[in-house]
């Protein structure tokens, strides 16, 4: 599971046993979790449930179907889908879904997931080319927990890259050198915002707008045309103003 799910499970200790090794998070933002760790993998649970309307209890191997698996984070590509396809087909089986999972790269994913791929778009490209569906999110363009620009008085984001207003409006999710059949595979893009960046509803704000309609503009349009899209922004703000939107002037 990723990182990110540690964020729920802070503010109750009782599900966490950190200091006798049961519950770990990895350099590689894996949520490890050894056998025994009820409590957070019931917790969890508890999220899952109500999404996948399916029971979800330890598997006959002893692994938490659907959520914590402490191998994961070790496995090759071959072995990891081994461990995560037969989920796979349950969730198809049961309700006719199409399984999504994020990719550390493109191939490590059974063939009946949708793939998203964040690190290098050279992944999707390999998941296209397996006949994957692909949905492209970059994270140099799609990640607006990280900052705007590197000025000084810039409020801050996540640690790392600038993702400024221009970078996400010329992403292409299908770059240009793809092969048609592959670029036939993408889906589109999405946008990404780890809350842990943005303590408050304005920075929240701040840190979507007017990003988040650089990426929607984007998405549904062939051409980049980025001066195009900076006269059409400015008008644009007349209604994020009408709707309280603290967002980033241009």
């Amino acid at each position: 599971m990723p990182a990110h799910l540690d964020f729920p499970l802070i503010p109750r200790p009782s599900k966490l046993s950190v200091g006798a090794g049961r519950f770990t998070l990895d350099a590689d933002t894996s949520i490890r979790a050894a056998p025994g760790t009820e409590g957070a993998a019931d917790l969890l649970r508890s999220f899952l449930a109500p999404v996948t309307g399916l029971p979800l209890a330890p598997s006959p191997n002893g692994q938490l179907s659907l959520l914590l698996d402490p191998q994961l984070g070790s496995l090759g590509d071959e072995a990891y889908g081994l461990t995560i396809g037969p989920n796979a087909l349950l969730l198809r089986a049961a309700h006719g879904q199409r399984p999504m999972g994020w990719a550390e790269t493109g191939t490590q994913l059974p063939p009946e997931f949708t793939v998203t791929t964040w690190r290098d778009p050279s992944h999707g490209l390999a998941a296209a080319r397996r006949g994957q569906q692909v949905v492209m999110a970059h994270y140099r363009s799609t990640y607006l927990d990280y900052a705007q620009s590197d000025d000084l008085t810039e409020p801050p984001g996540q640690p790392g890259a600038v993702v400024d207003l221009k970078s996400v409006h010329t992403y292409r999710p299908a770059p240009a050198d793809w092969e048609d059949e592959a670029a036939a595979q993408v889906l589109g893009t999405q946008a990404q915002l780890w809350t842990e960046f943005a303590a408050t509803p304005a920075h929240l704000e701040y840190l979507s707008f007017p990003r988040l309609c650089a990426l929607a503009d984007r998405a549904w349009s062939d051409e980049p045309g980025w001066a195009d899209f900076l006269a059409r922004m400015r008008l644009h703000e007349s209604r994020l103003d009408a709707l309280g939107v603290r967002y980033r002037p241009l």
